[in-house]
């Protein structure tokens, strides 16, 4: 009985046509959900119009699920910035919740390069794009960083496979492997819109390898997410990223309920947005 009327309140909140007091059934559905059932995995519409099959025992999927969407935050800057007949490149795609959302927005005459490095993740990912025939996306099985090669995925959290990290394989590492290789590379001579990075530490390592195309003519604007520990569990440094991205050229605004331009001194995981046109 729990568990039906959790499903019951997650259709109500991702079809409610008011904002006001919808994250409350969200959180609701969320806590009435039984991920253990056997009804595990379903096919919903998302409140941006796209079909995506979810597995309710992990995180980001039953989030999707009971609220209609991912990040409203992030989602509120991918709609502003985009437009038809723009490229967007979405680094560290997951099951495609952004990649779809992009896939809508800019249509046909427009393009989506989706990266993910898990193998399993990826194969959801294309699932979800067959769906939606989402023709206007390339889908890369890689790990994107600043050296080419190959990466180990190394599953860090049960139910959040959002959570596994890529990080350059050595000789003693143990697991799956992934090819990997630099932004400047794959995405040559392609002009984009906006770069959407969340790869769980990887984000500096994966700037770092599309520099020429965020010091080139069309700079992208930049969408990221900033999780000091993580940084430095991949040998990096948050001060040294938000610092290296001023230099050359790139105004950071912390995306937030409270909004507010980024500090090196507030470095707490959140999402900042970068772009040289203010």
């Amino acid at each position: 009985m729990r568990n039906n009327i959790g499903h019951l309140v997650a259709s109500a909140s991702r079809t409610a046509p008011f904002e006001r007091g919808r994250w409350r059934l969200g959180s609701l559905a969320y806590k009435l959900v039984d991920p253990g059932a056997a009804d595990y995995h379903q096919i919903v519409t998302t409140r941006h119009g796209f079909t995506m099959g979810l597995d309710l025992r992990q995180f980001i999927d039953r989030t999707i699920y009971c609220t209609g969407e991912w990040e409203p935050h992030e989602t509120q800057v991918i709609q502003r910035i985009l437009r038809p007949g723009a490229t967007f490149a979405d680094v560290g795609a997951n099951i495609g919740y952004f990649t779809l959302l992009a896939s809508h927005i800019v249509g046909p005459a427009g393009h989506v390069h989706a990266f993910e490095a898990n193998a399993q993740t990826h194969a959801l990912l294309s699932e979800n794009m067959a769906r939606n025939s989402a023709t206007n996306v390339s889908a890369h099985l890689l790990a994107v960083s600043d050296e080419a090669g190959s990466a180990v995925i190394h599953h860090c959290e049960p139910g959040n496979a959002g959570r596994d990290m890529a990080m350059a394989a050595k000789p003693e590492d143990r697991g799956s492997t992934v090819r990997m290789e630099r932004l400047d590379t794959v995405l040559a001579n392609t002009s984009i819109t906006l770069i959407k990075l969340d790869i769980e530490g990887g984000e500096a390592k994966a700037l770092r390898g599309a520099e020429a195309l965020l010091t080139g003519c069309s700079a992208p604007d930049l969408l990221f997410e900033l999780t000091p520990q993580l940084l430095t569990e991949n040998g990096d440094d948050a001060t040294d990223l938000l610092e290296w991205l001023r230099g050359i050229g790139y105004i950071l605004s912390e995306i937030s309920v409270h909004g507010g331009k980024a500090s090196a001194d507030a470095l707490e995981q959140s999402y900042y947005h970068a772009s040289k046109n203010g």
